[in-house]
């Protein structure tokens, strides 16, 4: 069996100067770093953003933005490459500002790359290094996911490790809440049902810095939490 991780991601970043370019930057260092391959679908990103990529060997997939609002496409499309890098054997979703993750990825992966697990959903041990609005809106969202299934998952995390039994309930999702966050999420709860070997890895995770100042008491990214709280929670109720 290959036993070769990988790392998958989306970026969009029109100002390379911009604290969420830097820390993707940061994330595509870290996986050369530790040598994870880490492929990059890119919606029309500034074009120096896209040379630092090539020159810390990303394996970038230059797509064209449509919609904004419609992530699922690229999601399937990052993580499709991953599978093909694994020969069919593993892939993985983190967001690309989370450079912090990426020392954690062969730990997540271990049980996958074993066979014991079909899915990893790694769980945070604090909440406390994030923008205040955003560990509100995630402590609520994980409560409401408690008290809907009786289980006790970081839903809200956002870094998803896949096996080969999982991959289908990803790679065959149809947008069916929109496709924006519940393109991860609801797979997720898709395995969870079908009775799959679920895994979540207990973490230390610190939140970048840089981004939690960057955010905090940002009415953009306020706004953004409660849209991301309020279309996870239905797509969750309607799942159940």
């Amino acid at each position: 069996m290959n036993k070769k991780v990988v790392i998958t991601t989306i970026t969009s970043y029109k100002d390379i100067n911009s604290v969420r370019a830097q820390c993707a930057l940061k994330t595509i260092l870290e996986a050369k770093k530790l040598s994870i391959p880490i492929v990059v679908v890119d919606r029309n990103s500034h074009p120096e953003f896209l040379r630092k990529i090539d020159a810390l060997k990303g394996i970038v997939i230059r797509k064209k933005r449509d919609r904004i609002d419609i992530m699922g496409p690229d999601y399937r499309l990052a993580m499709d490459k991953g599978m093909e890098i694994t020969n069919g054997v593993f892939t993985s979703f983190i967001q690309a500002e989370k450079y912090p993750m990426v020392k954690y990825v062969k730990r997540c992966s271990r049980e996958i790359l074993n066979d014991f697990i079909d899915l990893n959903i790694p769980a945070r041990k604090s909440f406390y290094s994030y923008p205040l609005a955003q560990q509100y809106a995630e402590l609520l969202g994980n409560l409401h996911f408690k008290q809907v299934t009786g289980l006790n998952y970081d839903m809200w995390f956002g870094p998803i490790f896949i096996g080969r039994r999982a991959w289908p309930y990803f790679r065959d999702y149809k947008d069916d809440y929109g496709g924006m966050w519940d393109s991860l999420t609801v797979p997720m709860i898709r395995c969870i049902k079908n009775n799959l070997q679920i895994g979540s890895t207990i973490l230390n995770y610190k939140h970048p810095k840089e981004q939690t100042k960057n955010e905090e008491n940002n009415i953009d990214f306020i706004y953004k939490r409660e849209m991301q709280l309020k279309n996870l929670t239905r797509a969750i109720d309607a799942e159940i």
